[in-house]
């Protein structure tokens, strides 16, 4: 191919909000090939409503957009998330398999004075539990305690009872009380190792990420990649394939990424 074969013409991110309206969508798009735009991106973005992302509408309405664009001769590339970053398919990922959710691993770093270990770890995944001994800064020996993990609930709070909980006295309070409850558990270490080792936990937890979803997907999953692709390239391939390399050229990933700096993942290579 040579350079003459190029369209070097702009061709912006066309961001795809508020409802679709099809003479709208028609304006805008003569708008830009009376700009000389080569072509766009169909990119969806806050405000995307009342259309829903993924739903049969929903590629119906690109299909419309890519059909119109055809006759005016601009070339369209197609965009797999809502908004950003690829992965989770506007956040359907998420909803419908809490397992994709992505992991980080985090290490923790204990030291007790007397060789008493209280520490609380928050909801996660206990990957290992060492206690360490260095001389000289090197390990001399070393405990593995992971065994010692377990759950512990200690945020005390007061709850209210009344006698008709127990029986049937709907709407009888005759002995009110209250109770010392305790929710919200959380993994725990709370043992004791000799004095002057360190304990060092390597824990995973969820990864929450100040993104679009709060979430990131679990990436290194090709289960969790294969579903993604199943929701968003494969749909835009059963609606659009006749187009595909002739006025569709491409689909834009996101910068996809495995999240967190430590990823952690259940899959096993």
């Amino acid at each position: 191919m040579t350079m003459e074969n190029f369209d070097f013409r702009p061709a912006p991110f066309w961001f795809m909000n508020h409802k679709l309206e099809e003479k709208e969508i028609i304006r805008q798009m003569d708008l830009m090939k009376d700009a000389g735009i080569s072509g766009f991106f169909m990119h969806p973005r806050a405000g995307n409503y009342p259309q829903t992302y993924g739903s049969k509408e929903w590629f119906l309405k690109i299909k419309f957009i890519e059909s119109e664009a055809e006759k005016r001769g601009l070339k369209v590339w197609l965009y797999d998330e809502d908004p950003y970053p690829s992965g989770a398919a506007g956040g359907r990922i998420f909803f419908e398999h809490p397992e994709f959710i992505a992991y980080r691993m985090r290490l923790v770093k204990y030291i007790s004075e007397n060789g008493e270990l209280d520490l609380k770890l928050g909801q996660c995944k206990v990957l290992c539990a060492y206690a360490v001994l260095r001389k000289n800064g090197k390990v001399t020996d070393k405990i593995d305690i992971t065994d010692s993990v377990g759950v512990i609930r200690d945020k005390f709070f007061i709850s209210k009872w009344d006698s008709p909980y127990y029986c049937d006295m709907m709407g009888k309070i005759e002995f009110p009380h209250v109770r010392a409850d305790t929710f919200y558990p959380q993994m725990a270490i709370i043992t004791e190792v000799p004095e002057d080792y360190v304990l060092y936990v390597v824990v995973a937890e969820k990864y929450y990420a100040e993104e679009q979803y709060g979430y990131v997907p679990d990436e290194l999953n090709e289960k969790c990649t294969e579903e993604f692709i199943r929701l968003t390239h494969k749909k835009y391939e059963q609606y659009l394939k006749s187009e595909f390399g002739k006025n569709i050229l491409g689909i834009f990933s996101d910068e996809p990424s495995p999240g967190a700096q430590l990823p952690y993942t259940e899959k096993t290579f």
